[in-house]
């Protein structure tokens, strides 16, 4: 398992665009699971890389102060190798596949307004115009993965992971973190999108912007979208 995870590594730095800091986190989690069943540096076996294993790797995690948004972080990177595992033929199933993610502490943004949430939501999912189908993606991939404001206009179609629920997401100094998804945000991302002009869709390509200004939007543009959509959904909550 040592040797399939250098070969993960380095197809996921090649492939996948992953940062030094993305592949040096994966490496440790990944690297703390095999030394955590056979000791440092010791080799595994793929029939080890099981779910009890990593059952008691996850309790390790927390027994030894690890926060939930960390042992979330390590699940993601698991699940990643074991997909890769399977690929290879390493593995016939991924046991990480039957981890639930941690429950993560629910946090406001601070920018957004105090509102009714679920009202603002259910008002947007009723409505049928482009931009309240924008602005429930929005605010649903905002609470789902608990983002900051930077770090939601800066997420590209390749940072959303639809098969395993889960988002890459950039933060200050270009630091990546794996964050999990729930089904209600994705299907409200798959409704904004199918929302777009056709001219618009064909134009989306993984290095495009998931939420643009305007087509083709600069940054700037691309920031303004969330106090936009805080204004709009807090209306929509009060009406």
């Amino acid at each position: 398992m040592r040797s399939a995870l250098e070969d993960f590594l380095r197809e996921f730095a090649a492939t996948r665009r992953g940062s030094a800091h993305t592949v040096a986190a994966y490496r440790r989690d990944i690297s703390r699971v095999l030394d955590f069943c056979a000791g440092e540096g010791k080799p595994v076996a793929p029939e080890q890389w099981d779910a009890p294993l990593l059952e008691r790797a996850m309790r390790d995690l927390y027994r030894t102060g690890h926060a939930a948004t960390s042992a979330a972080r390590a699940l993601a990177a698991w699940r990643s190798f074991g997909k890769f595992c399977m690929r290879r033929g390493v593995l016939k199933a991924d046991p990480a596949r039957t981890l639930p993610f941690p429950r993560r502490p629910q946090r406001l943004p601070r920018t957004l307004p105090r509102l009714d949430l679920n009202a603002a939501l259910d008002t947007l999912e009723q409505a049928t115009d482009p931009q309240a189908a924008r602005d429930a993606a929005l605010l649903e991939l905002t609470y789902s993965a608990g983002l900051r404001l930077s770090e939601l206009v800066g997420l590209d179609h390749a940072d959303v992971d639809r098969t395993g629920h889960l988002l890459r997401v950039r933060g200050k100094g270009r630091r990546e973190r794996i964050a999990p998804i729930g089904a209600r945000a994705l299907a409200a991302l798959e409704r904004y999108t199918a929302s777009l002009p056709a001219a618009q869709r064909a134009a989306v390509s993984p290095k495009s912007a998931l939420f643009p200004g305007a087509p083709g939007g600069s940054p700037a543009a691309r920031c303004s979208a969330p106090s936009r959509t805080a204004s709009r959904s807090s209306r929509a909550g009060s009406a």
